[in-house]
């Protein structure tokens, strides 16, 4: 029988983050995915790189 599931990530990311938000705050970001057909975690990494490497 053939494996079933997600097939392995060449960039393995190992660590996770769980974030608390506001109500209107998690909204615009559920209507941000839809709309850019992105993924929370898209969004959350991206969103972390410009803030780190613009506040260097």
């Amino acid at each position: 029988m053939a494996k079933v599931g997600r097939p392995p990530s060449k960039d393995k990311k190992k660590k996770v983050l769980s974030v608390r938000l506001p109500n209107d705050l998690y909204e615009r970001l559920v209507e941000y995915t839809k709309i850019n057909e992105t993924s929370f975690s898209d969004v959350t990494i991206n969103a972390l790189e410009d803030w780190i490497n613009s506040n260097k």
